[in-house]
């Protein structure tokens, strides 16, 4: 007992050393804007409202509301702090690790070779990918739950308890509401029947009469993920084909399965150079396919005749084989060859495979003892060493990115993300040469057609970024992108036609909050108030919490002269969202310098622009600007004169740089800013 509490500890402190950077990186514009920071139900934290939602919510085409929750339970206890949830999801692995290295000691008794296999586990860098990407968390949450099956299962084999069979088959479910590649459990369980726990006997393996009862025990099992399967399949086929309108054909998936079977050994056995995405080929050659589908035979032929002297070696090759199937793009969803994150649980029956094989073939020989230890020792420095590199591009998007383009071109995926990462920081010229350079790559690459619009647009070439996507509409008809379609042609003061892409995008299923908010205020800016607040209050009939259309109705009754119910709806739209920035702004200067004393709110005031600012992380003109304003209803009048002079340097316009001026001389006077009573529509008023 003392040497499994010290090698724990020694797991625990070594995995935690190779990932200890993520505490430095931050969320990714890469999924995580998906699934933590542009999703409004997680970043309020753990509330009904949210639970309700995920409980149906399907996000990136997969329902699994536990990790929804985990993502929750991480907002409502650290913020919007990316730091602790990365170390959240460290130490769910460490908890892995830890459970990887009970499991193999209790089947196989094997002390230091189920160590070796656990640290490689710990630190290997396939699994970088699941460690420092908060969107990964389902990764981790799902094999705690696998694992915490499978220890239950053991029990079960080995006392027949019923209350044991009943946690491995409520582990499992659970396990499957954080990731439904949990599907291959029954199949594990089978395997180990043959070894470690050798239930069926090696020399039974192929007969089939034998193996019924062990297949019975766990019909339920195969019950639940019959329907998973079924709901996971369903959900995914509803975001169809990445690259057009046609899927892409068996014989090229099948081809790409084989070629990445090969691929994953080569990044468990050489792991440098990975990368975020690997891009399809979409045909892989003849010749690759079928090289690929030999090596994989010749090693399943000699795992099965080896199948009695090594009966690890055929379960491990197995359980490798196997547990990749859910992953290997059969059923085609994305534009990704292979993914590393899908090695998280397969990588074990490679890593036992090598330990007890490595064993076999030296222990029992001179200095096989030494030569084992200093061969595992040097392994385990070297995954460490190139773990703790890894780890340090995933402080940010963009330098994952470009490293893919470094080392996996060509790569038209990782054009688009790097182009719109220049999008975002305004580097438009940069956007566009690497968005062409996707395009150059895949001419039919419907969303990179999308983010070019997006560019052009951002550039004032309104009719090129029309141009744009519509082109993208005809390779893949997308109601996201009819929606960024409809916002052009309001660019180009074309609302009609702005309308008519909304109402498409409706019928081809459009989120209908965020399309009917728009149709909201196309009437606004038509001039039709009355109008435009009906449209609001239909979405908040059909959805009482949506912030958005609080928002839009905020505006509406703030242009309508309405100005206390105005406030209502803003302040209704940051409990749905408390990040929500144009609310946050609205009430802010509301209760910063209303000309009516009962609508101001010196406290409130501070806490909305200090929050405002903080998610701007103080550089944006228009936050400082508020707070500025906010500090001077405090009367903190010296602290409202240095942040308005920031604001001032900040602003890109020199009518709002005018502006800003103007409140600056009140604050050195020491009086607070008032705004005109009635604010002009589609203005600011501040």
């Amino acid at each position: 007992m003392p040497t499994k509490l010290a090698i724990c500890a020694a797991l625990a402190l070594a995995t935690i050393f190779a990932f200890a950077d993520v505490r430095n990186a931050g969320f990714l514009s890469f999924d995580d804007d998906t699934y933590v920071t542009g999703s409004p139900h997680v970043r309020n934290g753990l509330t009904v409202e949210g639970l309700r939602w995920s409980l149906t919510a399907v996000v990136s085409a997969n329902w699994h509301p536990f990790t929804l929750h985990s993502h929750m339970l991480d907002v409502e206890l650290f913020g919007l702090e990316p730091g602790a949830h990365h170390l959240m999801g460290l130490g769910f692995h460490v908890a892995n690790t830890l459970l990887v290295f009970l499991l193999l000691v209790r089947m196989t008794g094997a002390v230091w070779r189920s160590a070796f296999v656990a640290a490689l586990f710990g630190f290997h860098p396939v699994h970088v990918e699941s460690v420092a990407w908060i969107s990964e968390r389902k990764d981790l949450l799902s094999t705690l739950c696998w694992l915490g099956s499978i220890h239950a299962w053991v029990s079960f084999t080995r006392g027949g308890s019923r209350a044991m069979y009943a946690a491995s088959l409520a582990l499992l479910c659970v396990g499957l509401l954080a990731k439904s590649m949990l599907v291959t459990l029954p199949f594990v369980l089978l395997l180990f029947d043959l070894w470690p726990l050798g239930r069926v006997p090696m020399r039974d393996a192929l007969r089939l009469r034998g193996w019924w009862p062990r297949v019975r025990e766990k019909l339920p099992f195969f019950a639940v993920i019959v329907a998973i399967s079924a709901a996971a399949v369903f959900t995914q086929s509803r975001s169809g084909p990445m690259w057009s309108s046609e899927a892409l054909p068996l014989a090229d998936r099948a081809a790409n399965a084989l070629v990445s079977y090969v691929r994953y050994l080569g990044h468990i056995f050489w792991p440098v150079d990975l990368a975020i995405f690997y891009p399809h080929p979409l045909a892989w050659p003849p010749l690759p396919a079928a090289g690929a589908a030999a090596l994989l035979l010749a090693l399943t032929g000699l795992a099965a005749w080896q199948r009695e002297r090594a009966p690890w070696a055929l379960v491990g090759w197995l359980f490798f084989l196997g547990t990749l199937v859910p992953t290997l793009g059969l059923v085609q969803v994305g534009n990704a060859a292979l993914s590393d994150r899908y090695l998280y649980v397969p990588v074990l029956g490679v890593f036992w495979t090598v330990a007890w094989g490595a064993h076999a073939l030296l222990a029992g020989r001179e200095r096989g003892g030494l030569v084992l230890g200093a061969s595992a020792a040097a392994v385990l420095a070297a995954c460490l060493l190139l773990t703790v590199q890894s780890v340090v591009r995933w402080r940010d998007t963009r330098s994952l990115f470009e490293f893919a383009l470094e080392v996996t071109r060509p790569n038209p995926t990782a054009h688009a993300t790097v182009a719109w990462l220049d999008l975002s920081e305004g580097k438009l010229d940069d956007a566009l040469s690497q968005i062409d350079a996707a395009i150059g790559i895949e001419p039919r690459y419907a969303l990179a057609h999308s983010y070019r619009g997006s560019i052009l647009l951002r550039r004032g070439q309104v009719d090129d970024a029309i141009a744009s996507y519509t082109r993208s509409l005809e390779l893949r008809r997308e109601a996201s992108t009819l929606f960024q379609l409809g916002r052009a042609h309001e660019a180009a003061r074309d609302p009609g036609s702005a309308e008519l892409r909304y109402r498409e995008g409706l019928e081809l299923g459009a989120d209908a909050p965020d399309v009917r908010i728009r149709l909201g205020w196309i009437r606004a800016q038509r001039g039709d108030l009355p109008g435009a607040a009906s449209r609001f209050e239909e979405v908040l009939a059909a959805h009482p919490d949506d912030p958005a259309a609080h928002e839009g109705l905020g505006v509406t009754l703030e242009w309508m002269g309405d100005d206390d119910t105005a406030a209502e709806h803003y302040a209704r739209a940051l409990e749905g969202d408390r990040h929500a920035r144009y609310a946050l702004h609205r009430l802010g200067w509301i209760r910063a310098s209303h000309p009516r004393s009962e609508l101001r709110d010196a406290g409130e005031a501070v806490r909305l622009a200090e929050l405002a600012a903080s998610d701007s992380r103080g550089s944006e003109a228009s936050e400082l600007d508020l707070l500025a304003a906010a500090y001077a209803e405090a009367a903190r009048f010296d602290e409202a004169v240095q942040i308005a002079e920031r604001a001032r340097q900040n602003a890109r316009d020199a009518d709002y740089a005018g502006a800003i001026e103007r409140r600056l001389e009140l604050y050195r006077k020491s009086l607070p800013y008032r705004r005109p009573a009635t604010l002009r529509q589609g203005g600011g008023g501040e």
